[in-house]
Protein backbone atom coordinates (compact mmCIF):
# COMPACT_ATOMS: atom_id res chain seq x y z
CA UNK A 1 0.00 0.00 0.00
CA UNK A 2 1.40 3.27 -1.08
CA UNK A 3 0.30 6.28 0.98
CA UNK A 4 0.02 10.03 -0.11
CA UNK A 5 2.85 12.44 0.66
CA UNK A 6 0.96 14.18 3.06
CA UNK A 7 0.55 11.23 5.12
CA UNK A 8 3.66 9.31 4.52
CA UNK A 9 4.94 11.97 7.55
CA UNK A 10 2.00 11.65 9.67
CA UNK A 11 3.34 8.48 11.45
CA UNK A 12 6.31 10.18 12.39
CA UNK A 13 4.43 13.40 13.48
CA UNK A 14 1.99 11.42 15.34
CA UNK A 15 4.92 9.83 17.41
CA UNK A 16 5.70 13.01 19.43
CA UNK A 17 1.51 12.61 19.90
CA UNK A 18 1.64 9.42 20.66
CA UNK A 19 4.17 9.69 23.88
CA UNK A 20 1.65 12.47 25.42
CA UNK A 21 -0.77 9.66 26.11
CA UNK A 22 1.72 8.29 28.65
CA UNK A 23 1.15 11.49 31.03
CA UNK A 24 -1.42 13.87 32.30
CA UNK A 25 -1.89 17.17 29.93
CA UNK A 26 0.05 19.29 29.12
CA UNK A 27 2.79 16.92 30.59
CA UNK A 28 4.39 14.17 28.60
CA UNK A 29 6.53 12.80 31.21
CA UNK A 30 3.79 10.77 33.76
CA UNK A 31 4.37 10.73 37.48
CA UNK A 32 3.68 8.13 39.71
CA UNK A 33 0.33 8.80 41.44
CA UNK A 34 -3.04 6.85 41.18
CA UNK A 35 -7.08 7.85 41.42
CA UNK A 36 -7.22 5.57 44.74
CA UNK A 37 -9.19 2.30 45.37
CA UNK A 38 -12.78 3.00 43.82
CA UNK A 39 -11.83 6.77 42.06
CA UNK A 40 -12.50 7.74 38.76
CA UNK A 41 -10.90 10.55 36.17
CA UNK A 42 -12.02 11.81 32.96
CA UNK A 43 -9.59 13.93 30.71
CA UNK A 44 -9.86 15.84 27.50
CA UNK A 45 -7.43 17.87 25.66
CA UNK A 46 -6.46 18.91 22.25
CA UNK A 47 -3.02 20.28 20.79
CA UNK A 48 -2.43 21.78 17.91
CA UNK A 49 1.73 21.06 15.95
CA UNK A 50 2.76 22.13 13.26
CA UNK A 51 6.09 20.82 11.43
CA UNK A 52 7.22 21.35 8.10
CA UNK A 53 4.44 23.32 7.17
CA UNK A 54 1.65 20.64 7.89
CA UNK A 55 -0.94 21.43 11.16
CA UNK A 56 -2.44 18.84 12.84
CA UNK A 57 -5.00 18.77 15.47
CA UNK A 58 -5.56 16.13 17.71
CA UNK A 59 -6.95 15.03 21.07
CA UNK A 60 -7.36 12.70 23.65
CA UNK A 61 -10.42 11.39 25.68
CA UNK A 62 -9.06 9.25 28.78
CA UNK A 63 -10.61 7.84 31.45
CA UNK A 64 -9.14 6.00 34.57
CA UNK A 65 -10.78 4.10 36.78
CA UNK A 66 -8.67 3.03 40.55
CA UNK A 67 -9.20 -0.56 41.02
CA UNK A 68 -6.82 -0.69 44.12
CA UNK A 69 -5.27 2.14 45.88
CA UNK A 70 -1.86 1.46 43.78
CA UNK A 71 -3.55 0.48 40.60
CA UNK A 72 -5.29 2.35 38.05
CA UNK A 73 -6.76 1.43 34.59
CA UNK A 74 -7.49 3.11 31.71
CA UNK A 75 -8.97 3.98 28.47
CA UNK A 76 -7.67 6.80 25.60
CA UNK A 77 -9.68 7.19 22.29
CA UNK A 78 -7.38 9.69 20.18
CA UNK A 79 -9.01 11.66 17.58
CA UNK A 80 -7.67 14.12 14.66
CA UNK A 81 -9.48 16.71 14.28
CA UNK A 82 -7.96 18.60 11.23
CA UNK A 83 -8.83 17.21 8.06
CA UNK A 84 -9.28 14.51 6.90
CA UNK A 85 -10.68 13.69 10.85
CA UNK A 86 -10.55 10.51 11.93
CA UNK A 87 -9.97 7.97 15.02
CA UNK A 88 -6.80 7.20 15.65
CA UNK A 89 -5.26 3.79 17.46
CA UNK A 90 -7.01 3.37 20.77
CA UNK A 91 -5.32 2.29 23.95
CA UNK A 92 -6.38 0.50 27.05
CA UNK A 93 -3.39 -0.40 29.73
CA UNK A 94 -3.10 0.48 33.37
CA UNK A 95 -0.64 1.90 35.89
CA UNK A 96 1.26 0.26 39.12
CA UNK A 97 2.83 2.39 41.53
CA UNK A 98 5.20 -0.47 42.97
CA UNK A 99 7.04 1.21 45.13
CA UNK A 100 6.95 3.64 48.03
CA UNK A 101 9.29 5.65 50.71
CA UNK A 102 8.91 8.86 51.94
CA UNK A 103 9.28 11.31 49.11
CA UNK A 104 10.25 8.63 46.37
CA UNK A 105 8.34 6.06 44.35
CA UNK A 106 8.30 4.48 41.18
CA UNK A 107 5.60 2.70 38.86
CA UNK A 108 5.05 1.02 35.55
CA UNK A 109 2.64 1.58 33.11
CA UNK A 110 1.56 -0.51 30.32
CA UNK A 111 -0.87 -0.01 27.16
CA UNK A 112 -2.15 -2.08 24.19
CA UNK A 113 -2.44 -0.25 20.91
CA UNK A 114 -5.77 -1.17 19.09
CA UNK A 115 -5.64 -0.96 15.22
CA UNK A 116 -8.79 0.99 15.36
CA UNK A 117 -7.23 4.25 13.05
CA UNK A 118 -7.39 4.74 9.25
CA UNK A 119 -4.04 3.88 8.35
CA UNK A 120 -4.37 4.73 4.60
CA UNK A 121 -4.52 8.18 6.15
CA UNK A 122 -1.38 7.88 8.39
CA UNK A 123 -3.19 7.95 11.59
CA UNK A 124 -3.50 4.59 13.23
CA UNK A 125 -0.24 1.36 12.06
CA UNK A 126 -3.02 -1.12 11.06
CA UNK A 127 -1.35 -3.22 13.66
CA UNK A 128 -1.53 -3.85 17.44
CA UNK A 129 1.48 -1.87 19.82
CA UNK A 130 2.77 -2.54 22.98
CA UNK A 131 4.12 0.56 25.31
CA UNK A 132 5.87 -0.03 28.92
CA UNK A 133 7.34 3.12 30.59
CA UNK A 134 9.13 3.22 33.94
CA UNK A 135 7.99 6.00 36.01
CA UNK A 136 9.79 7.97 38.76
CA UNK A 137 8.58 10.23 41.55
CA UNK A 138 9.98 12.42 43.75
CA UNK A 139 7.87 15.34 45.73
CA UNK A 140 9.25 17.59 47.87
CA UNK A 141 6.70 20.32 48.40
CA UNK A 142 6.62 22.92 46.74
CA UNK A 143 8.74 21.09 44.09
CA UNK A 144 8.18 17.52 42.58
CA UNK A 145 10.53 15.45 40.19
CA UNK A 146 9.43 12.85 37.43
CA UNK A 147 11.41 10.46 34.93
CA UNK A 148 10.53 8.49 32.69
CA UNK A 149 12.06 5.71 30.15
CA UNK A 150 9.42 4.17 27.84
CA UNK A 151 10.07 1.01 25.07
CA UNK A 152 6.96 0.81 22.59
CA UNK A 153 6.79 -1.90 19.75
CA UNK A 154 6.24 -0.21 15.91
CA UNK A 155 4.23 -2.59 14.10
CA UNK A 156 3.10 -1.70 10.97
CA UNK A 157 0.96 -3.38 8.49
CA UNK A 158 2.27 -1.64 5.43
CA UNK A 159 4.89 -2.77 4.16
CA UNK A 160 6.03 0.49 2.54
CA UNK A 161 6.71 1.92 6.21
CA UNK A 162 7.64 -1.08 7.51
CA UNK A 163 11.09 -1.13 5.81
CA UNK A 164 13.73 -0.02 7.08
CA UNK A 165 12.10 1.39 10.32
CA UNK A 166 13.27 0.22 14.08
CA UNK A 167 10.54 -2.42 15.35
CA UNK A 168 11.40 -1.24 19.00
CA UNK A 169 11.66 2.60 19.75
CA UNK A 170 12.66 4.36 23.42
CA UNK A 171 11.20 7.17 24.97
CA UNK A 172 13.22 9.24 27.91
CA UNK A 173 11.72 12.50 29.47
CA UNK A 174 11.97 14.21 32.66
CA UNK A 175 9.56 17.11 34.50
CA UNK A 176 10.05 19.49 37.02
CA UNK A 177 6.98 20.93 38.55
CA UNK A 178 6.53 23.86 40.94
CA UNK A 179 3.21 24.59 43.10
CA UNK A 180 2.82 28.26 43.33
CA UNK A 181 -0.50 27.28 46.23
CA UNK A 182 -2.97 24.64 45.84
CA UNK A 183 -4.19 26.44 42.76
CA UNK A 184 -1.57 27.30 40.66
CA UNK A 185 1.15 25.00 39.26
CA UNK A 186 3.28 25.73 36.50
CA UNK A 187 6.18 22.96 34.72
CA UNK A 188 8.86 21.96 32.86
CA UNK A 189 9.39 18.88 30.59
CA UNK A 190 12.24 17.90 28.34
CA UNK A 191 12.73 14.74 26.53
CA UNK A 192 13.57 12.72 23.53
CA UNK A 193 12.17 9.68 21.36
CA UNK A 194 13.92 7.49 18.83
CA UNK A 195 13.36 8.37 15.50
CA UNK A 196 11.64 4.84 14.28
CA UNK A 197 13.29 5.69 10.81
CA UNK A 198 16.85 5.96 10.82
CA UNK A 199 17.51 7.27 7.82
CA UNK A 200 15.50 10.50 8.49
CA UNK A 201 17.75 11.97 11.07
CA UNK A 202 18.33 12.73 14.67
CA UNK A 203 15.65 11.35 17.03
CA UNK A 204 13.11 14.23 17.90
CA UNK A 205 13.74 15.66 20.93
CA UNK A 206 11.50 18.56 22.87
CA UNK A 207 10.98 20.51 25.70
CA UNK A 208 7.41 21.86 26.97
CA UNK A 209 6.17 24.55 29.66
CA UNK A 210 2.83 24.75 30.64
CA UNK A 211 0.81 26.31 33.68
CA UNK A 212 -2.31 24.19 35.74
CA UNK A 213 -5.27 25.37 37.48
CA UNK A 214 -7.08 23.74 39.98
CA UNK A 215 -9.94 25.65 41.48
CA UNK A 216 -10.68 22.90 43.17
CA UNK A 217 -9.54 19.36 44.20
CA UNK A 218 -12.05 17.73 41.67
CA UNK A 219 -11.36 20.10 38.61
CA UNK A 220 -8.35 21.19 36.56
CA UNK A 221 -7.17 22.99 33.82
CA UNK A 222 -4.30 23.27 32.01
CA UNK A 223 -2.23 24.65 29.07
CA UNK A 224 1.15 23.74 27.61
CA UNK A 225 3.65 25.03 24.85
CA UNK A 226 6.08 22.74 23.74
CA UNK A 227 8.95 23.36 20.90
CA UNK A 228 10.96 20.90 18.88
CA UNK A 229 14.71 20.85 19.40
CA UNK A 230 15.51 19.98 16.02
CA UNK A 231 14.44 19.23 12.89
CA UNK A 232 12.46 16.00 12.94
CA UNK A 233 10.58 16.95 16.30
CA UNK A 234 7.40 19.19 15.86
CA UNK A 235 8.64 23.12 15.26
CA UNK A 236 5.95 23.94 18.01
CA UNK A 237 2.82 22.90 19.83
CA UNK A 238 -0.11 24.62 21.91
CA UNK A 239 -2.71 22.67 23.75
CA UNK A 240 -4.97 22.89 26.32
CA UNK A 241 -6.74 20.27 28.33
CA UNK A 242 -9.23 19.51 31.53
CA UNK A 243 -9.26 16.71 34.04
CA UNK A 244 -12.56 15.67 36.37
CA UNK A 245 -11.87 13.34 39.30
CA UNK A 246 -14.92 12.19 40.86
Amino acid sequence: MTLPKKCRIAPLFLLAFMTDVLAGHPFVTDDTSTQGLDKQQFEANTDRARQSGTVLQVGHFIYSYGTLQNLDLFVDLPATFSSPAGVNDVSAGLKWRFYEDGASSFALKSALLFPSGNQRLGYGSGRSNLVLTLIGSRYTAPWAWHANLGLSTNRQAADSINVGQHSLLWQASAALAYDFNRHWKTLADLGIARNPDPARGPHPAYFLTGIIYSPDTAVELDAGLKFGLNRTASDHQIGVGLTWRF
